[in-house]
């Protein structure tokens, strides 16, 4: 995507949603999505050239303690060696958002975070079909928070992974579309959207 094209030119603020962890031989690693989701969020941050915006790696799922953004941090830092020593040598920080467990806690804690640290122009990364549902439970929260007037909030989408190299039950799309659409319905009877 081209900055032309994206509402927030210079995000305070990219926030990279987890999308699980696989196992691969004695260790967890993030999976194909979560490093794909990375990626975006790593080549958004070479594209603008900056040092001075903050990453937050968001996932609280775990498999054997370690969690989704524990492994996304690990992946940019052991794949990424310069581009980490380049951050962390500047005024950005990395966040690790480890308590969600689902999308609305996802949206709830990256929210916090940014209301404590006083972001005003936010990118989310992730798989291009749940960004709906992420924009949703956003602009709820925002409402709910007062935020909507003063917070900007941009959904970018990460190369999707679909087949052999995906989680097991999102290998096909439509199975995981129906999945979307089945779990922003128990969102909204659950009053966290619209």
């Amino acid at each position: 995507m081209n900055l032309k094209e994206r509402v927030i030119e210079k995000p305070d603020a990219i926030i990279v949603i987890g999308a699980g962890l696989k196992r691969m031989n004695d260790e967890i690693a993030c999976s194909a999505q979560s490093v794909q989701n990375v990626e975006k969020a790593l080549d958004l941050l070479e594209e603008l050239g900056t040092k001075d915006i903050n990453l937050v790696f968001s996932g609280g799922f775990s498999l054997d303690s370690k969690t989704e953004a524990e492994t996304m941090k690990k992946y940019f830092k052991e794949h990424y060696s310069e581009m980490y020593a380049y951050y962390f040598e500047s005024n950005s920080v990395v966040y690790l958002e480890t308590k969600s467990r689902n999308s609305y806690d996802n949206i709830r804690y990256s929210l916090n975070l940014a209301e404590q640290n006083k972001w005003r122009n936010i990118i989310f990364i992730d798989q291009p079909m749940h960004l709906l549902q992420l924009k949703l439970l956003a602009t709820k929260e925002l409402r709910k928070r007062n935020l909507r007037h003063s917070v900007i909030v941009e959904f970018i989408g990460a190369e999707p992974v679909w087949g052999g190299n995906a989680q097991k039950q999102w290998r096909n799309p439509f199975v995981f579309a129906l999945y979307e659409i089945l779990s922003t319905g128990y969102y909204l009877l659950k009053g966290k959207i619209i």
